[in-house]
């Protein structure tokens, strides 16, 4: 390596390469130990590769030379937030927003953190201001939206008109622009179909788009892929020998896209992302193909006029309660509108651990941030109902934001002992750790849907409780598909009361579990074919009524 400079520090930084920046910036600091630019990029690159410690030490250092300078403040909130140290790092961001408060990064990095707090209302006022500095940042105001719809914290009809608020400025001008389709009107023809998404590779949508896409009639239907994927992987291959037209449009914008499809003359576009990262939300804005459907991704509205359709099911989208919620219609399947498959080298179903243990083992496998205080408070209430049970929570963050949960705990006198906390695994302890549960108890308020079919393929019963929207009733889809409705909750007594007179049952959990596997089987959750064929009879009937509708006009 020749000389070490700055210049050369910034420039691999900003590509991205931060380990050749951290060589470059200790050469530098050693003759420059001063240098306070290259310590901030020496703290920036030290967070980047996980040294947090070492970063968290840099920033600070930086920060007593410059301690209202609101750019460094708030890149050393960052920091300390990636580092899980959030009570300090709240305490910057919040300097910054007062020291600079029409900065929207600020109210970003503070939003962020509140969040991972689970101080949800505080995070979303936090982004409203963070939106109303950059009115044009699309993909900020979807994130703003995600959190909304992750924690329920406003109504449907509330939750809903925020969404809509979202496509007034960001979608509907757009659609309004929209030309003609020449798609050629036709009732029984084969049709073109397009599926559009950000996470076609190793990713939770994998287990439930690939058996769709791998049992389509080829006969009736011509499938196209439409990948945003910035990572490839072996998933990414797979799925494209199981069709026939694959775009990379990953380095095309929303206009060149949206020419693409219009190319292909697609003719029912699907979105598998919804507000979700990498979504391409606003090609679907330009209303590229005649119907336009969201599905799995995002577990709620989008709130576009462009968007024609929610695929959904009568278990989780019952009409009384899913019309207030979305200004998509709702395409309902006849059983789920989830398609599971089997998880690849995951173990045989073993004998239920209490038998052997002694006690019943609770546990969580959902992501953190879906875990709201009435949850923690719920699950202190079941093991206070079962002295011997212990909890384990997979997943469980390394940093305060676990804090909220441990005094939950704390004030309802549940032992220390009886916790234990599994920080992120890989997939084989994963499900090494499902076959040492004997029940899972699922989160509320949004449910998640891998984490469930999972649990359930190692024959450990999910303890769901039901909601008042779509993301709180995913787990009645599911258990609803295989039987096992009796496990969803209608209110948080009852989600105590199932958990508890399951784990008092050893006889009947030890049933469960040594037909799980095989009652998923039996169902529609895991009958690729069937489903596919419910779904294609789906697209071919909206299409016959647009057909129609094409016809009566002409």
């Amino acid at each position: 390596m020749g000389p070490c400079s700055i210049e050369a520090a910034t420039a691999f930084f900003e590509a991205g390469k931060f380990e050749d920046a951290l060589l470059q910036l200790r050469g530098w600091l050693g003759e420059h130990p001063e240098d306070s630019k290259a310590q901030s990029l020496l703290a920036g690159s030290l967070s980047e590769t996980g040294q947090n410690d070492e970063a968290c030490e840099m920033v600070d250092r930086v920060l007593a030379a410059t301690p209202r300078e609101p750019q460094q403040v708030c890149a050393a909130a960052e920091i300390h937030r990636r580092a899980g140290r959030f009570r300090r790092a709240l305490e910057l961001a919040v300097l910054a927003c007062q020291l600079e408060p029409g900065n929207e990064a600020h109210w970003i990095v503070r939003a962020r953190i509140l969040e991972q707090l689970g101080n949800n209302l505080d995070s979303f006022h936090a982004y409203c201001r963070a939106v109303a500095l950059a009115p044009q940042d699309l993909n900020l105001h979807s994130s703003q939206l995600f959190l909304l719809n992750r924690s329920a914290l406003f109504s449907s009809k509330r939750t809903l008109a925020e969404h809509r608020r979202w496509a007034e400025k960001h979608a509907d001008a757009l659609t309004a622009l929209a030309k003609e389709h020449g798609n050629i009107v036709d009732a029984g023809r084969r049709l073109r179909i397009g599926y559009v998404s950000a996470d076609f590779r190793n990713h939770v949508l994998a287990f439930f788009i690939e058996p769709v896409i791998a049992s389509h009639d080829p006969k009736q239907f011509e499938i196209t892929c439409y990948s945003s994927c910035t990572q490839t992987d072996e998933f990414t291959r797979r799925l494209q020998g199981l069709v026939p037209r694959w775009r990379d449009i990953v380095s095309l914008d929303d206009d060149a896209v949206a020419a693409l499809i219009r190319e292909d003359a697609i003719d029912i576009l699907v979105d598998l992302s919804g507000h979700t990262r990498g979504n391409r939300l606003p090609v679907f804005a330009r209303k590229p193909a005649p119907l336009q459907l969201t599905w799995l991704g995002y577990l709620g509205t989008t709130g576009m006029k462009a968007m024609d359709y929610f695929i959904g099911g009568p278990q989780a989208d019952p009409p009384d309660d899913a019309d207030a919620e979305f200004c998509e219609t709702i395409l309902h399947l006849p059983v789920t509108s989830w398609c599971f498959r089997e998880p690849p080298h995951a173990p045989v179903v073993s004998a239920l651990p209490a038998s052997r243990n002694g006690f019943v083992t609770l546990g969580s496998f959902s992501n953190f941030l879906r875990l709201d205080d009435g949850t923690f408070e719920s699950w202190a209430q079941i093991l206070k109902a079962l002295p011997d049970a212990r909890l384990r929570v997979v997943g469980a963050p390394e940093d305060e934001s676990l804090d909220r949960m441990t005094r939950i705990m704390d004030a309802a006198g549940v032992e220390k002992h009886r916790l234990d906390f599994i920080r992120k695994v890989s997939y084989t302890r994963y499900f090494e750790l499902l076959a040492e549960t004997d029940i899972a108890l699922g989160s509320y308020p949004y449910n998640g849907a891998t984490t469930i079919c999972e649990a359930l393929w190692m024959g450990v019963p999910v303890v769901s409780r039901l909601g008042d929207r779509q993301a709180s009733r995913a787990s009645r889809s599911i258990l609803g598909a295989i039987g096992m409705e009796r496990l969803v909750a209608s209110d948080p007594v009852k989600y105590v009361e199932i958990a508890v007179e399951l784990a008092k049952d050893p006889a009947t959990l030890s049933v469960l579990r040594a037909g799980m596997r095989q009652r998923m089987l039996d169902s529609h959750l895991m009958d690729a074919k069937a489903f596919t064929s419910a779904l294609e009879q789906a697209y071919r009937r909206i299409w016959e009524e647009w057909c129609a509708g094409r016809s009566s006009k002409t």
